[in-house]
């Protein structure tokens, strides 16, 4: 139980430190510094940890795939497959209902910082004399584009979850897709009721017929490197480090720029704040190890399955609702309930539908903050939609994980 509460206590410290807008991996680092004084590890001992948390094969093997995740999200936008899509799409789908929230869930396969304001112009074009409100506009462009981050192999919180708990992503994916499956039928729910009447009625746009076997070539080019990284990861079983390289080496071979275009490309997966994060998550972790935490925590949660199941959804959700960040939940609440997880796929599944309900809901949500600027939203007016639709979603997670545990 002292082991709890001192846990807690650092969690408390670093969500604080959090809404004062400081640096996320500073933060982390102090939060790794201050767990290793409450459990009274030696000066030797936590320098021992922040060195090996630093230097082993499963940080450098996490910075790596960082590493090309950023620099395929560069190229992909940089030769203008990004735009081929939109064009493309619009072309070939006349029913602008429908085409409406594609582009945010297209763009939701890479993750980007940049992503909310690349999905919301193309919402606000394709809602044109819809006459849709900015609340509902607001909810798709932000709503569509988070299925992904359930089960997509090289989204951040993907990656972390996996080398923190030493579980193949491939394994994370195939378990938690059933979450994303729930986002888009909520989502389409929720779009098929708000709509208004004259925009379920709109007619369809007409085009020339003898355009459309372009545009699906041009769609299909355009979303290629995304299929080949999740034959490569999912199919072919590929670690992701190499399914990006070899997939941002073939868009460089197909695309044959200038040499001086291809430096900045390969310059943008070198980011600072990114690998500090990382690279503190997994001190936090080595000295979580390390400092005796996780026994202590064993021995209590052993012999209460209730409480077990309260914290695996209370802990990742509430630091991602008040973080707004993936990562967080992940690298905060993950190496702390590793007893409570077991490496039980199933029991991660939960964690993380919750932690991610944290980070949807969350007012501090970069995406969200952005997508509410861009349309002039008003806050509770996207609440409306939002809650319904991220509770059913935890619904679908407990359902799941009792029917899978019997």
């Amino acid at each position: 139980m002292v082991a709890l509460i001192k846990l807690l206590i650092v969690v408390f410290i670093f969500i604080f430190l959090v809404s004062r807008k400081l640096n996320i991996g500073l933060i982390m680092l102090f939060s790794s510094l201050l767990m290793g004084i409450f459990f009274l590890m030696s000066p030797m001992n936590i320098l021992k940890s922040f060195a090996t948390g630093t230097f082993n094969l499963d940080t450098l093997k996490l910075l790596a795939t960082v590493y090309f995740t950023l620099t395929f999200g560069y190229f992909l936008k940089e030769f203008g497959y990004f735009n081929k899509m939109k064009i493309s799409l619009e072309n070939l789908i006349h029913n602008r209902n429908i085409t409406i929230a594609i582009p945010p869930a297209i763009v939701g396969f890479i993750p980007m910082p940049a992503g909310a304001m690349l999905s919301a112009p193309m919402v606000e074009e394709a809602s044109k004399g819809m006459n849709l409100s900015p609340e509902l506009k607001t909810y798709i462009s932000y709503w569509f584009r988070h299925p992904w981050e359930y089960c997509w192999p090289v989204y951040l919180g993907m990656i972390l979850a996996s080398s923190v708990l030493n579980i193949p992503v491939r394994t994370l994916s195939l378990n938690q897709y059933p979450l994303s499956i729930a986002i888009i039928v909520v989502g389409i729910v929720v779009c098929s009721i708000m709509f208004p009447k004259e925009a379920k009625n709109m007619p369809q746009t007409s085009n020339l017929k003898t355009k459309k076997s372009r545009d699906l070539g041009t769609f299909f080019i355009s979303i290629l490197p995304i299929l080949l990284v999740f034959v490569f990861v999912v199919v072919v079983k590929l670690d992701v480090i190499i399914a990006l390289a070899i997939t941002v080496i073939m868009i460089i071979l197909l695309q044959k720029p200038f040499p001086k275009n291809i430096l900045p490309g390969l310059k943008s997966g070198l980011s600072l704040d990114i690998s500090l994060l990382l690279v503190a998550v997994m001190i936090f972790k080595k000295v979580l190890e390390n400092s005796g935490a996780l026994t202590s925590i064993t021995q209590f949660l052993g012999n209460s399955n209730t409480s077990s199941l309260l914290l695996l959804a209370f802990i990742p959700f509430i630091v991602g609702f008040l973080t707004g960040v993936t990562t967080a939940f992940v690298g905060i609440a993950f190496p702390m309930l590793m007893p409570v997880l077991h490496n039980n796929p199933t029991y991660v599944m939960f964690a993380y539908a919750f932690g991610f309900a944290g980070v949807l809901l969350s007012p501090v949500h970069l995406c969200l903050a952005v997508t509410k600027e861009y349309f002039k939203a008003n806050f509770w007016g996207v609440y409306k939609m939002l809650i319904p639709s991220t509770v059913f979603v935890m619904v679908v997670a407990i359902v799941i994980m009792m029917i899978k545990l019997g």
